[in-house]
């Protein structure tokens, strides 16, 4: 899901705000890297909130790839934790997840393609808080837990999107 918690087409002064200390590389071609990488003294802590658009510019080869972020986060503990926390100032979205994390993109790639209500979506308008599994690590045997579903098998997983009014 898309979300914008005010009525710009910008994302960039919203405040985020991810629970962990590494984030995962990206290739030169978008595509998720196996091992993690620390946040710290990068333009991918959010650790404390801080605004989206920061360090968004940053002369970052993983910002260079992405267009900005388009990353996942691995969050940790296990069940129903916060994995992030985004903000106007006026509203907050928590999500919360049993996944063991999450993919940040910041809407890179669009154009300003006009919408539902005549409503146009330009480059960076949202911002995407996706629960999943690491994206392409179905391909790096020492990465777990693994997004497989075998015949016979369930999986059950839990998302929660809290909106509350920020005092």
């Amino acid at each position: 899901a898309y979300f914008n918690l005010d009525e710009s087409d910008s994302i960039l002064d919203h405040t985020l705000m991810i629970p962990t200390n590494h984030y995962a590389l990206l290739d030169e071609t978008c595509l998720t890297k196996p091992g993690f990488q620390a946040v710290e003294n990068t333009a991918f802590d959010f650790r404390q909130a801080k605004r989206v658009g920061q360090d968004i510019n940053k002369d970052d080869i993983q910002l260079v790839y992405g267009k900005g972020y388009d990353h996942h986060f691995p969050i940790p503990g296990e069940g129903l934790r916060t994995m992030a926390i985004l903000s106007d100032g006026k509203l907050e979205l928590e999500m919360a997840s049993d996944y063991p994390g999450f993919h940040l993109y910041t809407a890179n790639w669009l154009d300003g393609a006009i919408g539902k209500y005549g409503h146009h979506y330009p480059e960076r308008s949202s911002v995407c808080l996706e629960a999943e599994y690491l994206p392409n690590g179905i391909n790096y045997p020492h990465i777990e837990p693994k997004p497989i579903i075998r015949v016979g098998e369930t999986q059950k997983h839990r998302i929660d999107f809290l909106v509350r009014h920020v005092k």
